[in-house]
This record gives C-alpha cells, sequence and structure tokens, in this order.
C-alpha cells in the first residue's frame, strides 16, 4: 500500500512540477544501487512520458505559450540524462563486481588493470560500490588499496591450514581465494 502511495505522489507531483517530479524519481532510483540498470529504465520511461506530452501539446499555438509546456520538455530532457547515467554506472559497476568475482583480483591495480581504467578511477569506484551497497562481504583497505572480504564473510568460507613450502611457515589458506603465504610471498593453494 505504501509503494501506491508513492506512485501516486510521484505521479501528481509529475503533473504539476515536471522537473521536481522527475528529480524524486530519479534520487529514489538512485538510492537503490544494486538495481541502477533498472532503476535507469524507470526514469528512462518517465522521461518518453513527458516527451509524449509535449509532443500532443505542440500542435497547440496556445499551449506553447504556457510555461509547462517547457516544464514538460526540461523534465524529459532530466529524464534522459539522469536515466542514461545511471544505466551506464549500473554497468560499470556490475563490470567491477564480475571481474572480482571472475579473476579474483582485490588490489585496485588489478582491477584496473583487467577492466582497463586509472587505479584512482577504479578506488573512487570501489569506495561508492561499498557505500551503496555492493560488495556487500568485503571491506576497502585504503592503506593497501585492496578490497577485503570482512570479518563476518571470513568465517563462512572454508578454511584450512597449510605449511608454506618456501619458508616452511603455517598459514590459513581460504577456498575461492588466491592465497599467499604472509610471511614470503608465495602462492599457496586451499585443497579442502
Amino acid at each position: 500500500m505504501k509503494k501506491l502511495g508513492t506512485y501516486i505522489v510521484d505521479f501528481l507531483l509529475c503533473l504539476v512540477l515536471p522537473p521536481a517530479g522527475v528529480l524524486k524519481i530519479a534520487h529514489r532510483q538512485n538510492k537503490r544501487r544494486q538495481e541502477l540498470v533498472r532503476g535507469g529504465q524507470k526514469v528512462l520511461m518517465v522521461a518518453v512520458a513527458m516527451f509524449i506530452v509535449v509532443s500532443i501539446l505542440r500542435n497547440d499555438e496556445t499551449m506553447l505559450k504556457n510555461p509547462f509546456f517547457y516544464a514538460y520538455g526540461a523534465a524529459g530532457l532530466m529524464g534522459v540524462f539522469f536515466g542514461v547515467r545511471m544505466i551506464l554506472q549500473g554497468q560499470r559497476y556490475k563490470k567491477y563486481e564480475t571481474t572480482v568475482k571472475t579473476f579474483q583480483v582485490y588490489t585496485a591495480f588489478e582491477i584496473g588493470e583487467k577492466i582497463k581504467l586509472p587505479q584512482e578511477t577504479v578506488i573512487k569506484d570501489l569506495v561508492a560500490m561499498l557505500e551503496g551497497g555492493f560488495f556487500a562481504d568485503y571491506t576497502y583497505d585504503s592503506a593497501d588499496r585492496t578490497l577485503r572480504r570482512s570479518e563476518e564473510a571470513m568465517a563462512k568460507v572454508p578454511s584450512a591450514a597449510v605449511v608454506c613450502q618456501s619458508c616452511g611457515a603455517s598459514v590459513t589458506v581460504y577456498e575461492g581465494r588466491r592465497n599467499r603465504c604472509e610471511y614470503c610471498g608465495s602462492a599457496l593453494n586451499y585443497e579442502g
């Protein structure tokens, strides 16, 4: 019932103050960071509705003198801008998520190399993604510029103690992760 009320308020706001209505819808859809592409598509649909209204009204000479005609046009342009921006950002975030999960790369440098972006851009995007709910099981270590699994998530991942073949140290390794000896840096495998 709450959603229906929200949709009615948005609809009325789009009728009375079109730019404010589009801004409100775009803002709400942008909060759902995990669903940016779908949210952007919804904002684009509102923009299309605004352009339909403008195309209907443009045939009436008296409407061309009405400020609402231009308000609907401006709202349509705003909707296109915000909708396309959200879709592109959502696709970019998905690329990060896929890269981390597929290649199991966690440093900003490695991620940047895989998706062909500068390290500073990757760091900025990772921080924004973490704040937006992406990588729920991860934290960002700014000193190492590395995406790390949170302690709660690590507790759920199968692990095993192994002896490093290079230095003889006993090290905990985790399933599904690139493991390295914390003493000598040698690559270690999880064999559970």
